[in-house]
């Protein structure tokens, strides 16, 4: 690999750091406003979690334990606050 390929990764990587920390600080966004399907938002909904703090509040075991919350509902709402 030539360094200008390198540097172009560690720069796509500090792009994306920079991009996860803007969604972390804003915590108090909607969980309604992250374009997630149906069937994520009802597992939200049976939650009560309304904002991304409440996400990471109930904690990932609690949410995988919510009815209809599969692997790939997990995955879609972990990449949706991260």
């Amino acid at each position: 690999m030539d360094i200008e390929k390198e540097i172009t990764e560690i720069k796509d990587r500090l792009t994306n750091l920079e991009d996860w920390k803007a969604n972390l600080s804003d915590k108090s966004r909607l969980v309604s406003k992250l374009g997630l399907s149906r069937r994520a938002l009802n597992v939200l909904q049976r939650a009560n979690c309304d904002t991304i703090d409440d996400i990471l509040e109930f904690g990932p075991e609690k949410l995988r334990s919510v009815y209809n919350c599969g692997e790939k509902t997990y995955i879609e709402i972990k990449k949706a606050i991260m």
